[in-house]
C-alpha cells in the first residue's frame, strides 16, 4: 500500500506505460528500479562490448560503467546510445500492448515482500456491464500486459515486466516471480 499522497503499484504501472506510449526514456528511466536499471545497463555492455572502447569508458571498468549508465539521472556520453536501445527493447517487450486501449487490474497482487504485480487488460478482452463499467468475467481468460514493481523507500518502482525480475550480474540473469494464476 502507498503512503498517503504517493503513488501506488497501480498508477506507477499506468506511468510507465505512459512513458513508453510518448516515448520517452528518461521518463521510463526515473520509474524503473534500481536493480532494473542496473540489469538492463549490463545488459546492454554485454550486447555491446565495443562500448567498452569508446574514449569515454577507457578509464573505466565495466561496474563503473554500468553504475554511471544505471544513475537515476545518467550523463554518461553514452546514455543517449543506450537510451535509444533500453526504450526500443522496452517497447518491444510490450508485445503492442501500448497501442491498445488498457485498463489496470482491480487490483495489484502481492507477490514477494515488497514486490506487487499489476496486470493492464485489453478492453477488447473485457466484459462491460449495464453501467458500462469494464470487468473481468468470471473463469475469462485473457493476455495482458504484466508489471512487476518494487517498494523502495516510499516510492513504487517498476522492478520488471512479464514473469520476471532481473538481478545484476555479468551476464544479467532473471527470476521467474509471477505464476499464470498470480
Amino acid at each position: 500500500m502507498a503512503a498517503e499522497g504517493t503513488p501506488g503499484p497501480d498508477q506507477t504501472a499506468w506511468a510507465w506505460l505512459e512513458a513508453i506510449r510518448a516515448q520517452d526514456p528518461e521518463r521510463l528511466w526515473r520509474l524503473m528500479d534500481p536493480d532494473f536499471r542496473l540489469v538492463n545497463a549490463q545488459g546492454w555492455i554485454t550486447m555491446n562490448p565495443e562500448a567498452l572502447g569508446h574514449p569515454t569508458v577507457a578509464r573505466l571498468d565495466r561496474d563503473t560503467f554500468a553504475r554511471e549508465l544505471s544513475l537515476e539521472n545518467p550523463s554518461h556520453p553514452l546514455w543517449p546510445q543506450f537510451a535509444k536501445v533500453m526504450l526500443r527493447e522496452v517497447t518491444q517487450a510490450c508485445g503492442g500492448f501500448e497501442h491498445k486501449d488498457l485498463r489496470i487490474g482491480s487490483r495489484p497482487r502481492l507477490i514477494a515482500p515488497e514486490l506487487e504485480l499489476v496486470r493492464l487488460f485489453p478492453v477488447d478482452e473485457l466484459d462491460q456491464d449495464a453501467t458500462g463499467q469494464y470487468y473481468f468475467a468470471p473463469g475469462a481468460s485473457a493476455v495482458t500486459l504484466s508489471v512487476i514493481l518494487r517498494h523502495r523507500g516510499a516510492a513504487w518502482l517498476v522492478a520488471g515486466m512479464g514473469d520476471s525480475i532481473g538481478y545484476p550480474g555479468w551476464p544479467p540473469r532473471f527470476e521467474r516471480v509471477v505464476q499464470p494464476d498470480d
